[in-house]
């Protein structure tokens, strides 16, 4: 009776051993993925702050070319920050471009 205890018990912590070891390699990939993510959020926030600051300088060759070329700038902003918000879960502000409406 005693000896099948025992066994149950090491068993049982055998167990909770592989568990244990897959729960913190689970967290660490996490942890990884998070950083990841932040660096990206980060990285995309910088873009999003140079491109805004282009944007309000002035053009003076009105052609329409470079009026294109400012358009898909503006494009290509409100992507990043429609990107952003979804990563972050934030509500997507009025007239933010999701890139799943550009395809339309």
């Amino acid at each position: 009776m005693i000896t099948a205890l025992v066994v149950t018990i090491v068993i049982l912590l055998g167990l909770l051993g592989v568990s244990l070891f897959y729960l913190i390699r689970f967290v660490s990939a996490l942890l990884a993925f998070e950083d990841a993510v932040s660096n990206a959020l980060r990285t995309l926030d910088e873009s999003y702050n140079r491109i805004s600051d282009i944007l309000e300088t002035p053009v003076f060759f009105n052609s329409p070319e470079v009026q294109r070329v400012i358009t898909e700038i503006d494009r290509v902003r409100e992507t990043f920050l429609g990107i952003a918000n979804n990563f972050t879960g934030d509500e997507v502000a009025s007239g933010t471009v999701l890139p799943e409406e550009l395809d339309g």
